[in-house]
């Protein structure tokens, strides 16, 4: 079972975290998009090398890179770097290894506490865009929805 699926709308690779929280990526390699040391296509889900000790809640897949979010806030990212795209510096046109983001800015994520008054199971789902909380989505069994946005 996974929590997450992840592939852009350009992208020929995609991104699987699953319930240990684990990133597990798989297609086209060209790149390094993957975070295998090689960059030969990969046809299975296969756990990306370096982040096995990181726990990851999201991922994002653009056409030859890929970015994943640890839930500590951290972004590790690998693949096509020519314009600078994985945020290392634009120093290596190919990052084959998932790398870590040097930013200094606010949090990319912030502790959120959520009061539950009920012994029913919560679904929660979190959207993050450009660090930004956008969207918290609960849905408790007996269907009843509830929406908060921010940004």
């Amino acid at each position: 079972m996974y929590r997450s699926a992840v592939s852009g709308c350009s992208s020929a690779h995609s991104v699987l975290i699953n319930m240990n929280r684990k990133a597990l990526a798989f297609g086209r390699n060209q790149h390094g998009q993957l975070g295998q040391s090689d960059l030969a296509t990969i046809e299975k889900p296969t756990l990306v090398a370096g982040l096995e000790e990181f726990n990851i809640i999201q991922a994002a897949c653009g056409r030859n890179h890929t970015l994943f979010l640890t839930d500590t806030g951290c972004v590790y990212a690998c693949g096509d770097n020519k314009s600078g795209q994985c945020g290392v510096g634009n120093t290596q046109p190919i990052i084959s290894k998932a790398t870590r983001l040097n930013y200094s800015g606010p949090p990319i994520i912030k502790t959120l506490h959520v009061a539950i008054t009920t012994r029913l199971p919560l679904i929660l789902k979190i959207e993050l865009s450009a660090g930004v909380l956008v969207v918290l989505d609960a849905l408790d069994m007996p269907n009843k929805r509830m929406k908060w946005s921010q940004g």
